[in-house]
Parts: structure tokens; sequence; C-alpha cells
């Protein structure tokens, strides 16, 4: 289900396919980094950048008509594939006609303002943060307890196959593991 932040956005697509031109404005201005991002990403016909952004702003318009609010789909994804889409489609039609550009759309002095990570980036950067924190506190545990840990939660293995492993009773890898879950636990709660 899609975020309550893009209600407001939703209402914006729906005012410009219908026709506002306020909103359409709006909307142009939102997204032009994206379109930006998205024409110098892709060789096609367009003798400019200017004229691929334009070409952008068109297939935003387009987009708006097109986009059902109801989906599960953000505009902003459906967006980004529509315009990946329409320009590597302009780009082989440009390379079938013979008019595929040589040079890039973009001249190295000229940049293209940086949206910052997506979303997406965000979720994984943060889960790529909680992983190294968590094995650094796994690390930190006795070796018979982080041992215990890795071979249950990681490995996948049973207290029996671990027993096996390590040599023990059952009940002493119950007991590593109930005491490492728990100093772990402890070192969590510090950090916060």
């Amino acid at each position: 289900m899609k975020d309550e932040k893009y209600s407001a956005l939703d209402e914006w697509v729906r005012m410009a396919g219908e026709g506002d031109q306020t909103a359409r404005e709006m909307l142009l201005m939102s997204f032009k980094p994206l379109i930006y991002k998205q024409a110098a990403k892709y060789r096609h016909h367009h003798d400019s950048l200017e004229d691929a952004v334009q070409y952008g702003g068109v297939i935003l318009l387009e987009a708006t008509a097109d986009y059902r609010a109801g989906s599960s789909q953000p505009f902003p994804a459906f967006l980004s594939a529509r315009l990946r889409y329409r320009f590597a489609d302009a780009g082989r039609r440009a390379a079938r006609s013979g008019r595929m550009e040589t040079r890039p759309l973009l001249p190295e002095d000229e940049a293209i303002p940086d949206p910052g990570p997506t979303p997406e980036e965000c979720l994984l950067d943060k889960a790529s943060d909680r992983s190294a924190r968590l094995r650094a506190m796994v690390d930190a545990l006795p070796p018979e307890r982080a041992e215990v840990l890795r071979l249950h939660y990681y490995g996948g293995k049973s207290l029996k196959a671990i027993a096996g492993i390590q040599g023990v009773a059952p009940a002493t890898v119950k007991t590593r593991l109930h005491r490492g879950l728990q100093a772990l636990r402890r070192q969590r709660d510090a950090l916060e």
C-alpha cells in the first residue's frame, strides 16, 4: 500500500490530468530534476538536452492522464518507468534510422542537480548499518556464544546439530543461545 505522503501528489496529478494549469506547472517544476537525469542517461535523436527535457515534460503530462491514483505504484515510480521506456525507445528508433547521436547529451561543464538518494537506497543503507552493528555486537560476545548465534541464525542449524559441532550437550547450546541473546539485548538497550 502506498504511503500517505503521496496523497497530496496524487491530488496534483489528478488535477493536472483534468487540465489544471497550476497543477501541471507544479508537477513540471517538481519533477524537472528526474526528467533531466533520465534525459541525460539515454541517447536519442534530440539535438540538445533541452529538447530532451521538453520531451520529458510532454511525457509527464501524458502520464498524468494515464495514472490511476488507486494503484499500488506511486506516481514518481510510474513516471520514472515511463521516462526510461520512452527515452530508450526514442534511442532505439534513432539508432535504426541512423540519427543516433555520437556525443553525450550533457556537456561535462553542465551539471545536473542530484536529487539525492532514492527511498530504496535509504532503506538499503539503513539495513546495511543495522547489519553491521549487529555483526559487531555478535563479535563482542564470548566466542562460544557468538558461534552458537551464527550457526543457529545465520547458518540455520538446529540446536542438536550445533551441539554435535561444538561437542557439547544440546542443553548447553540452548543456554549459550539464550545468554547470547540476552547479552545482545543489553547491548542494544545500552545504545538507545
